[in-house]
């Protein structure tokens, strides 16, 4: 075994690269220096989602990738391969039991399980390991689910022979730190990815997000809300602030978000703040409003990093409403030409200036409107304005770009 100065810095490494993915191959050269080896590698194979999957290595090229996905299948150094009947030592029962023994986490060597003969007349042996001379491997597995597995292994040639029995030993010492550090990589990653999926909902909602904490300074803002301050001189942020160019609005946000988030330390959620920003005419004001962000997961006593925070909504009136035809067409069964007229008459076009901007006669608009309140079940254009944005007001359809066709 290492002494406690090797294996604390190798234990350091190891969670380092737990933590950072990048950081795999400092922790597989110390761990292969401490096995006398010329190199090691760690897979970890996530099925549900793939692109949490990773191969790093130390040691030797990993430019054969695609070869090695063709021959890891006929890999005769697997208790896996085993199975197969055109393994040596197919359905030999001294031989099997090893494979019980490695899915429970024990570590095995490549000798084990096929002798040098055996391993030397492979397709595998032939192709990858014999030109870097990587005759030898010692191997554990860690399962961490029936769809998520890791392999950690050392690999080395013939001058540095096989590996001893103290030395399968020491790994089965090591191993539950490397079934730590790989478990808390699943865990961090799956985090990430919640996390990572939690803020790219906020870019589909059709109104500006920012969440901010009790000094206002800006926790997330979707990208609705970045594009709302860029184009508005009246907002703005300054460092991680954010904040309002007029004093008097400055002011009442401060002091709304200073009671929202202290209202979250306490049961009573109060109702939230809204104003109006004036703009310069003929720009419609900005409507605001400031809500407390509270919910089981918010709670302050159940993670003590969890900070107060508000939610501040921002919509600009002036945006037209840019819903994709399909949707149109999909909900209310429409045609392209009566989705079209939809489109503009909830965006306050009115029918006479729409059939010259078509190029139509105001007839076959008022046919197609016609069409549209009996298939919508509405009977004038305001509850037909006031049923499609109730629909789909709150989606950015701009987040979906490229996806579905527009009307315009």
């Amino acid at each position: 075994m290492p002494n406690d100065k090797q294996l604390m810095s190798l234990l350091g490494l190891l969670y380092d690269a737990a933590a950072n993915n990048s950081k795999w191959e400092p922790f597989l050269q110390q761990f292969s220096e401490l096995f006398n080896s010329f190199g090691a590698t760690i897979t970890y194979a996530d099925f549900d989602v793939m692109s949490l999957s990773f191969v790093a290595a130390y040691g030797f090229p990993m430019d054969d990738t695609p070869e090695y996905a063709r021959l890891i299948p006929y890999d005769p150094r697997t208790p896996q391969s085993m199975n197969q009947e055109w393994h040596p030592r197919y359905k030999d029962p001294e031989k099997i039991v090893l494979l019980d023994r490695f899915q429970k986490g024990e570590p095995f060597r490549s000798s084990d399980i096929v002798t040098s003969a055996d391993l030397h007349e492979s397709e595998f042996y032939k192709v990858l390991c014999k030109p870097i001379d990587m005759e030898y491997v010692l191997c554990t597995q860690i399962i961490i689910s029936p769809t998520c597995t890791s392999n950690i292994g050392l690999c080395r040639n013939t001058d540095q022979g096989d590996f001893s029995d103290d030395e399968i030993k020491m790994l089965q010492e090591l191993r539950p730190h490397l079934e730590r550090a790989v478990r808390l990589y699943d865990r961090l990653c799956n985090l990430d990815f919640e996390r990572r999926t939690a803020l790219e909902t906020l870019n589909t909602v059709g109104m500006g997000v920012i969440i901010v904490d009790r000094k206002c300074n800006v926790f997330h803002s979707n990208t609705l809300a970045e594009s709302i301050i860029n184009n508005n001189k009246d907002i703005m942020t300054v460092g991680e602030r954010f904040q309002f160019h007029r004093l008097e609005i400055d002011n009442w946000l401060i002091e709304c978000v200073d009671e929202l988030t202290a209202s979250t330390e306490t049961d009573i959620t109060p109702s939230p703040r809204a104003i109006n920003l004036p703009r310069k005419p003929p720009a419609a004001p900005l409507s605001l409003m400031i809500s407390p962000l509270v919910g089981d997961l918010m709670k302050v006593e159940s993670n003590p990093r969890v900070n107060p925070m508000a939610i501040v909504f921002i919509h600009d009136p002036s945006k037209e409403v840019s819903i994709p035809v399909e949707l149109y067409r999909q909900q209310y069964d429409l045609t392209k030409a009566e989705a079209r007229v939809l489109h503009y008459i909830i965006n306050g076009w009115k029918v006479n200036d729409l059939a010259s901007h078509l190029s139509v006669s105001v007839a076959t608009v008022r046919s197609h409107l016609r069409k549209v309140f009996h298939k919508t079940q509405t009977s004038d254009q305001t509850e037909l304005t006031r049923l499609v944005i109730n629909g789909h007001a709150w989606v950015n359809m701009n987040s979906f770009s490229g996806t579905i066709s527009t009307l315009t």
